[in-house]
């Protein structure tokens, strides 16, 4: 009995000296220097660093989306929407048989195809990338100004006008966003072609002429309306405005600054040209001409 009392008491002793154990340490395996390189990883590259198809159509479409939505600049973008589309990197697959020699051509074909194609939309991608910037930086320029510029279309043009210009607008974002997956039996070039074609058809017609002016018109409008706007600000306010400059970084990292009052009647003069309310020599003779041609827009001074 003395045993069993003496054995129970030690049992009891032990639960009530126990300690709690502490957490147990936890070791990093990572060096400092894995944690840098992960850091690294982490770090967004330029897409022009080693471009994809997928990379810089992506960036195209998001430019594209910026300049349709936000600058309503639908003829630039039909003006260079030929070396936008997206065309799959080719990829083999596997044939036997008497075709397969074919198969073989083919796929290094289109691989030489894809990648010169790629360098044109390297080079679109990096001029919207400019055109883009510089026209939102002015945009918001503006606003201080006349906070409501290129906002609210559908309450300062007419019903009639908005549907059309929308339909218009909706067919060729569709247009632009024809995409197919790769396959060895259609030609990388062929397909191409089937997209510039349908682009083609509908920014050369009367109609995506007409939407296109619509679009032109109002945003000349509002522009007129900045500039009374500026006229009926105090001398003071005038001037400080008047010092405001836009950076705008090329693609080949050269900078050039721009006055924002220079910047906005450039933008003015152009959008009179589409409309025709200025013309050239050649345009005011022909007195036939009813809409304009999107390809035949002056694009390669990105800053004006």
């Amino acid at each position: 009995m003395s045993f069993l009392s003496d054995f129970f008491s030690s049992i009891k002793n032990k639960l009530t000296n126990k300690k709690t154990l502490s957490e147990p340490v936890k070791i990093n395996t990572f060096s400092a220097i894995d944690q840098l390189e992960q850091e690294a990883l982490e770090q967004p590259k330029s897409i022009y660093e080693s471009p994809t198809p997928f990379a810089i159509h992506s960036n195209i479409a998001s430019k594209q989306t910026s300049e349709l939505i936000y600058l309503f600049d639908m003829a630039y973008v039909a003006a260079t929407a030929d070396n936008s589309f997206y065309l799959p990197h080719p990829y083999k697959i596997h044939h036997s048989g008497k075709n397969a020699q074919k198969f073989e051509e083919q796929f290094h074909a289109d691989t030489e195809f894809s990648n010169e194609y790629l360098k044109k939309n390297v080079k679109l991608s990096k001029k919207l990338d400019v055109h883009s910037k510089s026209r939102l930086d002015l945009y918001d320029s503006i606003r201080e100004v006349y906070p409501d510029f290129c906002r609210n279309m559908n309450q300062k043009i007419s019903p009639e006008d908005l549907e059309f210009y929308k339909q218009n607008k909706s067919k060729f974002k569709k247009c632009l966003s024809s995409r197919d997956s790769y396959s060895d039996e259609i030609p990388l070039q062929e397909q191409l072609l089937e997209y510039q074609d349908n682009l083609a058809k509908l920014i050369d017609s009367s109609d995506f002429s007409k939407a296109c002016k619509i679009e032109d018109t109002f945003v000349l409008s509002e522009l007129n309306i900045f500039l009374e706007k500026y006229a009926s600000l105090p001398l003071q306010e005038q001037s400080e405005f008047a010092k405001k400059k836009i950076t705008i970084k090329q693609f080949d990292g050269k900078k050039n600054k721009i006055g924002v009052l220079t910047f906005a009647h450039q933008l003015k003069e152009e959008r009179e040209n589409r409309v025709g309310l200025k013309q050239d020599i050649t345009s005011s003779q022909n007195t036939n001409a009813k809409h304009i041609n999107p390809k035949e827009l002056q694009s390669e001074n990105d800053a004006r």
